[in-house]
C-alpha cells in the first residue's frame, strides 16, 4: 500500500505515486509496480505519476492500465488544450498540469500526431512568456506566484516531443 500524500503545507501536494516511482528508481523493488498500480488516484497529478511510473517500470505488464489512464486524460482535456489539477469539470485549468500531462502522454507512447497532443503543444507554445518561461496568470492550486512549476512541466512536456538532436 502507498503511504499518504506528503503534507508539507505547499500546494500542489506531492503525489504518493511520484514518491513511490522515485523509490522504485532507487531500489528497483519489485513490489512497487503493484503498489503504484493499485494506489488511489485522487487528481490529475496522481494519474500522471501513476502512468509515468508504470510506463517506466514495465510498460508491457501495465499496458492496459496505462491505456486506460491515457483515455481518462484525453477525456479530461479542456477545449483550449489545457487540463486541471482536479478531475471536476468546474475546476480551473492549470498550465503546470498541462505540461505534465504532455510529458505523461509521450511516456505512454502517444504520438505527436495525436490531436490531444497537438492541442496541448499549441496551447503551451502560445503561453510562453517574453522572459522565456511560463507563468500561469491564475496560479491555481499553487501557494507561490513563481514561474517554476509551469516552466518545469512545460519544458519537460515539450522537450519529450521535441528532443534536442546531436
Amino acid at each position: 500500500k502507498l503511504p499518504a500524500d506528503e503534507t508539507n503545507g505547499n500546494l500542489p501536494i506531492v503525489s504518493t505515486h511520484e514518491i513511490a516511482w522515485y523509490a522504485w528508481t532507487a531500489t528497483k523493488d519489485p513490489r512497487m509496480g503493484e503498489f503504484i498500480a493499485s494506489g488511489e488516484v485522487k487528481n490529475v497529478t496522481d494519474l500522471c505519476y501513476q502512468t509515468l511510473a508504470l510506463a517506466d517500470i514495465d510498460s508491457g505488464r501495465y499496458h492496459d492500465l496505462i491505456q486506460k489512464n491515457v483515455e481518462r486524460l484525453f477525456s479530461l482535456q479542456r477545449p483550449d488544450g489545457q487540463w486541471s489539477y482536479k478531475f471536476e469539470p468546474d475546476q480551473a485549468e492549470v498550465e503546470f498540469q498541462t505540461g505534465q500531462v504532455l510529458w505523461t502522454l509521450k511516456a505512454a507512447g502517444v504520438p505527436l500526431s495525436d490531436p490531444h497532443v497537438a492541442k496541448a503543444v499549441k496551447y503551451l507554445l502560445g503561453r510562453q512568456q517574453s522572459f522565456g518561461g511560463w507563468l500561469d496568470p491564475l496560479q491555481s492550486f499553487e501557494n507561490f506566484r513563481t514561474p517554476f512549476r509551469e516552466t518545469q512541466f512545460a519544458t519537460m512536456g515539450l522537450s519529450a516531443y521535441y528532443p534536442l538532436s546531436g
